[in-house]
């Protein structure tokens, strides 16, 4: 999930094209926009990264990355999650993103090894940054694991799904785990935590209830015109 792992660093850019609206050079930059023109998905999700241990030296007094306004220089979970606020003021919208929101994350707190790795993090991250300092160290629980806030800033121009097209998008997720460096058993339970959370989604999905209009439009001789729209967002 990191590009800094293989060596290179890849800026993500989706839906921005070159100056001479050439197709870019690096084809996985072109996927965002390709997928969402074939199935304008309801909920996206950047599964990520965090380092197993420390970027620099603790107590230091350094952030990594320095424009960061907290601190990462400590794991504060196995998996821990994410979540862009709506972009809409309406009411279904809010209830279905928090309805995703709280089924995810007891999904998290009912897999034992992912909420037994993610209690022995928190409380580290506690003891050692969220006592000494709970804005740089913040902690935002739901059912237990972090399961942070982000405001969400409406731009047509946006590369942020949510904020590009908020009427359509019910979560904009990111999933960190500290997979960055580990290996073996670390590495499969890192993978195990990732699969616990796309699969709680795809569950929520498939419980969730759809609404499609249909619209019947008479044409001359005999004929008509179909339209059937799906209405976002979900769980309405």
């Amino acid at each position: 999930s990191n590009p800094h792992r293989s060596g290179c660093r890849v800026v993500y850019r989706p839906f921005t094209r070159t100056t001479q609206g050439k197709t870019r050079c690096l084809g996985v930059r072109n996927l965002s926009e390709k997928i969402w023109n074939r199935w304008t998905p309801d909920v996206a999700i950047d599964d990520h990264g965090i380092p197993s241990h420390e970027w620099i030296q603790p107590f230091s007094g350094y952030s990594s990355p320095p424009r960061f306004p907290v601190s990462y220089w400590i794991p504060s979970a196995r998996m821990y999650t994410i979540w862009r606020e709506p972009g809409t003021e309406r009411d279904v919208h809010w209830s279905a993103y928090q309805s995703l929101r709280e089924y995810v994350t007891a999904r998290l707190d009912a897999d034992a090894e992912v909420a037994r790795d993610n209690g022995m993090w928190l409380n580290t991250y506690r003891r050692w940054g969220n006592h000494f300092d709970p804005a740089y160290f913040p902690v935002e629980l739901s059912n237990g694991s972090i399961a942070h806030t982000w405001k969400t800033r409406i731009d047509e121009t946006s590369n942020v799904l949510a904020e590009r097209f908020p009427e359509f998008i019910t979560a904009d997720i990111i999933t960190e785990v500290n997979d960055e460096t580990v290996h073996g058993v670390e590495l499969a339970q890192c993978a195990h935590a990732h699969l616990v959370v796309n699969e709680a989604v795809v569950d929520w999905l498939a419980s969730v209830e759809t609404k499609v209009e249909v619209q019947c439009t008479p044409l001359c001789d005999d004929r008509f015109r179909l339209n059937m729209t799906r209405i976002r967002p979900v769980c309405q």
